[in-house]
């Protein structure tokens, strides 16, 4: 297959193009071998190219387009990992939709084989009381929403600090590569094989993206199921988050967005220089 659409930017590791995800004819059939990505959760955040409260179904049809296509440019063993929320919540007092459940049952319609669930826990560990007291202040664990009937059993509800991260591959889970090319330390493996990351968001003072991830999300996925070399594409790229470590760590990486304003924020991040 030939590209039909030239890069909004490219250098010698990253491509972006700005285009609708929903088709990807710009990318060869076979020729990804990791994806991450995490797509807009459909609960009115601002976009100025992408409706954010859309009706579910039609929600669900466009991410299911999405992830066809993912399939189609996967290599054989390639692994796909969606980072999702439980649950939408079109409001502060309902829960429409468990999002992870969906498009875990969404991607193995297409044709994804199960493989791993990893919890992004956005808080520290707990190790003791005096902990607890000491920071529950500053990671959002005193939240006063979802709390339902509050000191109640009539009608708790549980605050939102994890999300998911749904790793699947295509046709057979070995992916094939060169022993060399294989970067993870065995302190990296050893941490990173844990199902429960406990990862920081990222800080409001460095979001220019409504719902950015943090580097070290993509960091460990890439180590853990990827080598060096390999082409990493992100389908909802946002500010350029996989785009900026792809290229610090020896990766390659597509990006592609639908707004030009966050096109330009993924070109200035994979822009860069690479400290490491």
């Amino acid at each position: 297959m030939e590209n039909m659409k030239e890069p909004y930017f490219e250098n010698e590791s990253v491509k972006i193009y700005c285009a609708d995800s929903q088709n990807l004819d710009f990318i060869p059939d076979n020729s990804v071998h990791l994806i991450i990505t995490s797509p807009p959760y459909n609960v009115g955040k601002e976009y100025s190219k992408h409706n954010d409260r859309m009706d579910l179904d039609n929600y669900y049809t466009m991410l299911h387009n999405v992830f066809k296509e993912c399939y189609r440019v996967l290599v054989s063993g390639g692994r796909i990992a969606v980072n999702v929320p439980s649950c939408l919540r079109m409001t502060t007092f309902s829960k429409v939709a468990y999002i992870a459940i969906d498009v875990y049952l969404m991607l193995k319609e297409i044709g994804f084989k199960e493989r791993d669930f990893i919890g992004w826990v956005k808080i520290p560990p707990i190790t003791n009381e005096e902990d607890y007291k000491e920071d529950h202040r500053h990671y959002g664990w005193e939240r006063p929403t979802s709390w339902g009937s509050w000191l109640s059993c009539s009608d708790p509800a549980v605050r939102d600090n994890m999300e998911y991260i749904i790793v699947m591959h295509k046709e057979t889970p070995r992916l094939d590569g060169n022993k060399e090319d294989v970067d993870i330390t065995k302190e990296e493996f050893m941490k990173y094989t844990y199902n429960a990351w406990f990862i920081l968001p990222v800080s409001k003072m460095r979001k220019w993206h409504p719902a950015a991830f943090p580097d070290e999300l993509p960091y460990r996925l890439m180590k853990l199921y990827s080598y060096r070399g390999n082409t990493i594409l992100d389908p909802f790229a946002g500010s350029g988050t996989v785009g900026g470590v792809a290229r610090k760590i020896g990766r390659k990486a597509i990006l592609v967005d639908i707004d030009r304003k966050y096109c330009e924020l993924a070109k200035a991040n994979c822009s860069q220089e690479v400290l490491f």
